[in-house]
């Protein structure tokens, strides 16, 4: 989900029993592999979501009695915002209906990661 819910990110989740999921939610499920995952929904097609990481690559489709969480609230240092709020709806646009922005920020993002990793700020 990086850049816009970065590794290590602190997640509140909300059961999915009680809430109705739509285009853009960040949902939580189990993969193939047992590994927690989070990924926003691209597609609702019935019974089943098609989910992909914000980073791009390839879309998943998941049943949705796999799903048993959607994200509200990220949070991870100073950065803190709740999915349903503005910056979340602003991020899913850029992410569902900008993938040119999406992909320059994504790149901008990665950039700024291999500067500190060399220990430039």
């Amino acid at each position: 989900m990086f850049p816009f819910v970065p590794g290590g990110s602190h997640l509140t989740l909300e059961q999915t029993q009680s809430v109705r999921i739509a285009l853009g939610d960040i949902v939580c499920f189990i993969d193939e592999d047992e590994q927690l995952v989070a990924h926003r929904v691209v597609a609702v097609l019935g019974n089943v979501l098609r989910v992909r990481g914000d980073r791009g690559g390839r879309d998943e489709c998941v049943p949705v009695a796999a799903i048993f969480g959607r994200v509200l609230h990220v949070r991870r240092g100073l950065l803190s915002y709740a999915t349903d709020g503005a910056i979340g709806r602003l991020l899913a646009h850029v992410v569902l209906k900008r993938p040119n922005l999406h992909r320059a920020m994504c790149h901008a993002a990665e950039g700024v990661m291999r500067l500190r990793a060399r220990g430039l700020r």
